[in-house]
């Protein structure tokens, strides 16, 4: 793991998921999880993420 960012206020706490998404990043890749009342933000080292264009016929 490079990094982990947690961006909420601390009585709140982390409640309702919004979105949930694995991101290419220069040093691996970032997951990245926003909730309602913040972030959280974890970069990783050792597992690596690429985008490929999508063949025609096989969107989703």
């Amino acid at each position: 793991m490079a990094g982990v960012r947690v961006d909420a206020d601390p009585e709140a706490g982390l409640d309702s998921l919004r979105l949930d998404e694995i991101m290419p990043h220069e040093h691996g890749c970032g997951h990245e999880s926003v909730f309602l009342t913040g972030t959280v933000r974890v970069v990783c080292s050792d597992l690596e993420a690429i985008w490929e264009p999508a063949r025609p016929g096989n969107a989703g």
